[in-house]
């Protein structure tokens, strides 16, 4: 009896101890991919991070020196300040695959950001599939074939 009784409080507390977060889902229409970069006096780092086509893009920049510092991003109509002790952040979605160069003006500081078309995007032909015939590769048997 007593281990019926306990194990019906335990599941009255499993139960209601649920907070209304749990039942809350996030649906985003885009996937999102959040990138932080921070400036110093050597550059930015990460100074090459990566994206695919579809996400969007959420940035968080800051900076380790005293000097302000920026991120500017022409192409996507990014500017991002930077400053010691703070978080700057900005967003867009990712529509063309490419590399988009972003840089301060005042450190000459450099980067690039690479947005890859998603592999699902891109398939690939099987080669029973593929039109005309089936490729062999044969040996050269003399060094003029090379």
């Amino acid at each position: 009896m007593k281990k019926i009784i306990c194990l019906l409080f335990l599941s009255v507390i499993a139960f209601t101890g649920r907070s209304q977060a749990d039942d809350q889902v996030m649906n985003l229409d885009h996937p999102l991919r959040e990138i932080s970069v921070i400036a110093s006096e050597t550059g930015y780092y990460p100074d090459s991070p990566i994206a695919f086509v579809g996400e969007k893009v959420r940035l968080f920049v800051t900076t380790t020196t005293e000097e302000k510092r920026c991120l500017l991003i022409p192409d996507k109509k990014i500017f991002l300040n930077m400053e010691k002790g703070k978080i700057d952040e900005g967003e867009f979605i990712a529509t063309e695959p490419g590399v988009y160069k972003f840089h301060c003006p005042t450190g000459k500081l450099k980067g690039s950001l690479t947005i890859f078309a998603h592999p699902v995007d891109k398939r690939r032909e099987l080669a029973s599939e593929s039109e005309g015939r089936v490729k062999i590769w044969f040996p050269k048997d003399r060094p003029q074939d090379y």
